[in-house]
């Protein structure tokens, strides 16, 4: 982004509204809001609303948690809203509830940050609803950008009410994948942008693959995922499986790397296969250990049933690595021909295909033309700028 852009936008002032963030208790827990806050802080000023539910079945929080706090988190002016919901059975008390909340942490907010230009949330209910209700008290332009996986099946059945009003009034929205746009589209809402997640290029790229990879004759497949029944890690260890044994490719090895509720149950399955000597179970690790395995790594499969993204794909890609994914929903949106391919979900056979292929013609995914796809279009500059275009229209 040129320094006269940057400078034009330095006074805009940003409400970032997050359905989560992170915690010392869940340092995870909408990381991406919390990046792209921060990055978005250094073209103009952002200040962050959290407003967290404190369930009745998390006894210690609901005596010990500190209800409300207020500092600078990165250089981001951040204050943390934490209540107590008593009627979790009254859908309508808890939405009146959570108004409230956000109406209240925001008038404490202002009185540091001054009025914002724009209040940008994430996920359309409840951060979506809560800037509704701003937007309409306080005459601010709002924007949501969805990420949810569970659009369809959770925000547009057990919350449809709160999230069509959200869809209809909102100034802009954005999605992370052309599936979930898709899915907003269906639900009524025309307007809707792809603006993709974003990745920190430096911290995945440490230099050329050919210095950094192992040279063993050992081709090495990664997997990153949360282990749950959603990321497919059954259907992957069957293509194994089958690319191992039933192929003859013995000379191949794929890293498990996460932890999560299905994880033994996949351990397990690996044995009933025969796969100890083709698979490790790494279980989740720090960051600087996941880009060692990632730069050491020859290609990353994705065998997702459903994602509205899937930012390890770009992750993999920024380390110079081609990307095997099923069409999940989200990496359709970024696996093009030289940096990857497509398979079909819940396919063995077509994942089985897909790595084959992969192995047979690796030659032909050069890596530093993989890592400049992927600083052109998932750079944290190159999706901020698509988003100040965005603050810019609702301004005008």
């Amino acid at each position: 982004m040129s320094t006269e852009k940057r400078d034009s936008m330095r006074r805009l002032k940003v409400l970032i509204l997050p359905s989560s963030y992170p915690s010392k208790e869940n340092p995870v827990k909408g990381i991406f809001f919390k990046e792209q806050a921060e990055a978005l802080n250094q073209y103009v000023d952002v200040a962050v609303l959290s407003v967290d539910i404190i369930r009745l079945n998390q006894p210690k929080k609901v005596i010990h948690a500190k209800r409300k706090s207020i500092c600078k988190e990165n250089g981001l002016l951040t204050f943390r809203l934490n209540y107590v919901n008593w009627t979790p059975k009254s859908k309508n008390l808890s939405n009146k509830l959570y108004e409230k909340k956000v109406v209240e942490g925001y008038e404490e907010i202002v009185k540091i940050f001054g009025k914002p230009d724009i209040i940008h949330a994430h996920i359309s209910y409840p951060a979506g609803y809560g800037a509704m209700i701003l937007s309409k008290k306080f005459k601010i332009p709002f924007m949501v950008t969805e990420h949810a996986t569970f659009f369809e099946d959770k925000l547009m059945t057990k919350y449809n009410n709160y999230t069509t009003k959200v869809l209809k009034n909102a100034d802009y929205y954005s999605a992370v994948g052309s599936n979930l746009k898709d899915k907003i589209n269906k639900a009524g809402r025309e307007q809707c942008e792809v603006i993709p997640n974003f990745i920190n290029m430096d911290k995945f790229n440490l230099g050329k693959k050919s210095q950094i990879r192992n040279h063993s004759n050992i081709f090495n497949l990664i997997n990153v995922s949360v282990m749950t029944d959603k990321k497919g890690i059954d259907v992957l260890l069957r293509a194994l499986h089958q690319v191992t044994y039933d192929k003859g490719y013995q000379n191949i090895h794929l890293n498990l790397i996460g932890s999560g509720p299905e994880k033994q149950k996949y351990e397990h399955l690996s044995r009933e296969l025969g796969l100890i000597n083709y698979c490790t179970f790494h279980g989740r690790l720090n960051d600087d250990d996941l880009v060692k395995y990632m730069n050491l790594s020859d290609a990353l499969v994705i065998s997702s049933r459903i994602e509205t993204f899937g930012v390890v794909g770009i992750e993999a890609m920024a380390s110079g690595i081609p990307v095997i994914a099923t069409r999940c929903g989200g990496p359709e949106g970024y696996v093009r021909d030289k940096v990857g391919l497509l398979v079909e979900k819940e396919n063995v056979n077509s994942l089985a295909e897909g790595i084959i292929e992969i192995i047979n013609n690796y030659d032909k995914y050069d890596a530093d033309s993989i890592k400049e796809y992927v600083h052109k279009n998932y750079s944290s500059e190159a999706v901020c700028e698509k988003i100040m275009d965005i603050y810019k229209k609702l301004i005008r």
